[in-house]
């Protein structure tokens, strides 16, 4: 059974609706990555779904950064994020994102 068919093909679907809009900005603008993406976030803080999704958040004291937005693993919710998870990374790794974190802000205060 493919898309249009059976439990997914009624208008009243809310992942036919979403499909069926994802096609209709491809017409428009001849793209959907941000409309894909800004319907997951919706759906996470509209239905309180607590979904976890890379995105850029506003980092204030996590992973030793602060003042600066970098996509983490973020857990959303109706109240918008709930916990940036972190992943297991060594300290050299760490130390990495810390500077690259640190050139972002220094670029970001020249402009």
């Amino acid at each position: 059974m493919g898309f249009g068919e059976g439990r997914w093909s009624s208008p009243n679907c809310s992942h036919f609706r979403f499909f069926t809009t994802a096609y209709e900005i491809i017409k428009r603008k001849h793209t959907t990555f941000y409309a894909i993406g800004l319907g997951y976030i919706a759906e996470a803080v509209l239905r309180n779904r607590r979904t976890v999704l890379t995105m850029s958040t506003a980092l204030t004291g996590q992973c030793c950064v602060d003042g600066i937005a970098i996509s983490l693993r973020t857990n959303l919710g109706r109240s918008g994020t709930i916990e940036i998870l972190h992943l297991p990374i060594s300290a050299e790794e760490h130390a990495t994102f810390q500077h690259s974190a640190q050139a972002l802000k220094d670029r970001l205060s020249q402009l």
